[in-house]
């Protein structure tokens, strides 16, 4: 598969090549005009949007598979030199017999002339061409013959002479084929695909919320913590916690006091016995916040995830794989573990400033006014750091994204950057992203650095100023016991308002990541439901006695509204059991038919009936079981090659066994350690392509749907 970046068709053409003078720049361009016309890439530039400025999506996502393979070839055209060696992996099977020619003598016989070109190809009419110099013919990863053309073909036993031979049989009985029925003059129209936004950008800009975290924020996750209720019950429990701290203390005084008559060993023992209790709130205290957070967290998590897996394909097509990484992993991280850390700090702090400034206007009531002053000049700081922490957090967050993005373009197609020797450019490329995102780090640590610094410095003032007061201001009637005690958590206060103001900011801090997650949950446009309640019906009156014929009436589709029409008017009538085939250029809109029997995208107008039965009263899920697709772009999932035959595992190893011998695979399979429980790598990469595709077919046919 061609490597494809997620950025305009220029970009993936040039690949990264630059000139520095003015002339070198000309000779650039005019190289690149050149390799977009020996690739057949013209005609395509003239009904993208904004031509080569625009943006093809992750991976090629909104290219048709031919188109994908001459990018991939105009890049190579770009990138080579004379004397230079040009590996090119069946670059004409994705591509039909018209654009396969003109590539074939435009490109690789014209533009590539002055280097050398390994093709690799089963295309075998055009080895016969002056300008191929030799064949190599290959079976089963060994070499077992070489020569010219006619060399090889003048040799009847040759394994070169029997595919020949078998090719022209395949071809002579194409052309003794006839067709059984003329197909209309006019039967509708499909255009080119083309998803877009706009002059050429396809990817929407990252949604960023600005100013305060708003109230509906904190619902959301009040509401997936249990409510309010269960908030106030945590709340308590930080409160008894402080209590069960403060207790002892408390006991130790009224000791001193001489309140209790009793002997020394039984206080010793209520003593032990208050810690004790409070040891034990303490643990109840910490498991009550990590069940009810953690519950919160898998709910807000598996509606997170459950609308992300209902998304239409055009999400997919114009959000990158990063940013939902990043919803999915990093501001989930938060909701997990700092959320309910900060939150808890924040609510047993908060507590502690009540109990402290409790106690310290029980010994001095001056101490409440004194507090009043110092807690609103920590109010005014904690302002000054609440707005550019929390800006500085969602652009760390933001930016973050486009990290993961082409850390795993990077990833992907390390083999292709190797082979251009691209590494410099990706690795600036990564390094740029980093950056930004590292700036924004240090941003937040600065601010963060910032305000702990005064924060500290206001808090030493604050305890010396009450220190320094309660001295010199003794209360009348006051026991020294209970003096000292209010002075010690008097004395307490100002570094409980730090880490009060702290904790407010970080909880808010933490809370752009909630409302990142409450984007993804509540406003991504979902797909038709699944199941439909009239599903089981329409089988019964309808499927068994129509055999599913497949119908497409005036079918009009548009990616986008303001896009033309991928399908205008499309209709054509197909018989059960019928064997169709559905041919047009490259990027006519076949794939568009098929994502349309999918419902991958919603009809503008017209209708499909499937067995009769319009599709649009299906639930999704039970029309997709109805129906397999073998993809341009063949799909294996790392593991068992058993699982990726059968993922649900209803069929048995004979069922299995015939499906792969009825592909001709059966061989092939049986060659591999472990059968049918060999090991698949990720992505299939330890089988060819062709292989891949026809594992595809084997798992199409086990799947005994109605319509591939």
């Amino acid at each position: 598969m061609p490597m494809i970046t997620n950025a305009t068709l220029r970009n993936n053409v040039f690949f990264g090549l630059s000139a520095d003078t003015e002339e070198a720049k000309v000779k650039l361009e005019a190289d690149y005009n050149e390799a977009l016309a020996v690739s057949a890439l013209l005609p395509d530039l003239e009904v993208l949007p904004g031509g080569d400025q625009t943006e093809i999506g992750e991976k090629g996502i909104t290219l048709s598979g031919g188109q994908k393979a001459r990018v991939a070839l105009a890049r190579a055209v770009m990138a080579a030199r004379p004397g230079g060696l040009v590996l090119l992996d069946d670059p004409l099977a994705a591509v039909d017999a018209h654009v396969g020619h003109h590539i074939f003598h435009e490109c690789i016989v014209g533009a590539l002339a002055g280097t050398t070109r390994l093709l690799v190809t089963n295309q075998l009419h055009f080895l016969s061409h002056a300008s191929v110099a030799r064949v190599i013919v290959m079976k089963a990863g060994e070499l077992v013959e070489q020569g010219t053309f006619a060399e090889l073909a003048a040799q009847p036993t040759s394994n070169f002479s029997k595919m020949v031979s078998s090719v022209r049989s395949s071809q002579k009985q194409k052309d003794e084929s006839k067709v059984e029925q003329n197909a209309p003059e006019k039967a509708g129209e499909a255009k080119i695909k083309v998803v877009n936004i706009g002059n050429g950008e396809l990817v929407k800009k990252e949604s960023q919320a600005e100013g305060v975290v708003t109230w509906a924020t904190f619902h959301f996750w009040f509401a997936a913590l249990g409510g309010i209720r269960v908030f106030l019950m945590l709340a308590v429990c930080s409160w008894m916690c402080n209590l069960a701290e403060l207790a002892p203390d408390i006991f130790l005084v009224g000791w001193q006091m001489d309140f209790f008559t009793q002997e020394t060993n039984w206080y010793f023992g209520i003593w032990v016995g208050i810690s004790l209790f409070g040891f034990g709130i303490l643990i109840l205290s910490r498991f009550s916040w990590l069940h009810f957070t953690l519950k919160a967290s898998r709910k807000i998590q598996s509606s997170m995830l459950r609308r992300v897996m209902h998304c239409p394909m055009g999400f997919f097509d114009t959000t990158p794989s990063g940013r939902i990484i990043n919803r999915l992993g990093e501001d989930q991280m938060q909701i997990d573990f700092r959320l309910p850390q900060n939150f808890e700090v924040l609510c047993i702090s908060s507590w502690q400033v009540v109990d402290q400034l409790a106690l310290g206007i029980s010994c001095r009531p001056w101490v409440g006014v004194f507090v009043l002053v110092f807690g609103m000049i920590f109010m005014l700081m904690r302002e000054i750091y609440r707005r550019t922490s929390r800006e500085a957090i969602r652009w760390l967050v933001v930016t973050k994204s486009p990290v993961f993005n082409i850390f795993e373009e990077t990833l992907s197609g390390s083999t292709t950057i190797f082979a251009f020797g691209r590494e410099d450019y990706f690795g600036e490329r990564f390094e740029r992203a980093l950056q930004v995102n590292m700036e924004w780090l240090m941003s937040r640590d600065v601010a963060n650095l910032w305000t702990e610094q005064r924060l500290m410095w206001l808090s030493s003032l604050v305890v010396g100023v009450l220190a320094v007061l309660m001295v010199m201001m003794p209360s009348a009637g006051a026991s020294p016991q209970l003096t000292a005690l209010g002075l010690i958590y008097a004395l307490q206060l100002g570094f409980s308002l730090k880490t009060v103001s702290q904790f407010l900011v970080a909880v808010e801090g933490v809370f752009t990541s909630v409302e990142r997650v409450m984007e993804f949950t509540n406003d991504l446009q979902q797909e038709p439901p699944g199941q439909m309640p009239a599903d089981a019906a329409l089988v019964q009156a309808k499927w068994l006695q129509d055999e599913c014929s497949l119908v497409f009436e005036d079918v009009c589709v548009r990616y986008l509204p303001h896009l033309p029409r991928a399908l205008d008017g499309f209709s054509v009538s197909l018989k059960a059991r019928e064997k169709v085939g559905l041919v047009g250029r490259t990027g006519a809109g076949k794939s568009t038919v098929m994502g349309t029997l999918f419902r991958l995208m919603e009809l503008e107008s017209g209708r499909i009936l499937f067995g009769g039965v319009d599709i649009a009263g299906f639930g999704v899920g039970h029309l997709r079981r109805q129906i397999t697709i073998v993809p341009q772009d063949p799909i294996l999932f790392s593991g068992e090659l058993r699982k990726n035959l059968d993922p649900l595992g209803v069929r048995t190893d004979a069922e299995m066994w015939a499906a792969l011998k009825g592909c001709s695979l059966g061989a092939l399979v049986e060659s591999l350690e472990g059968g049918v429980n060999a090991k698949v790598a990720e992505g299939g990469i330890n089988f060819s392509v062709g292989e891949r595709q026809v594992l595809c077919l084997a798992r199409a046919l086990l799947r005994e749907s109605r319509v591939l």
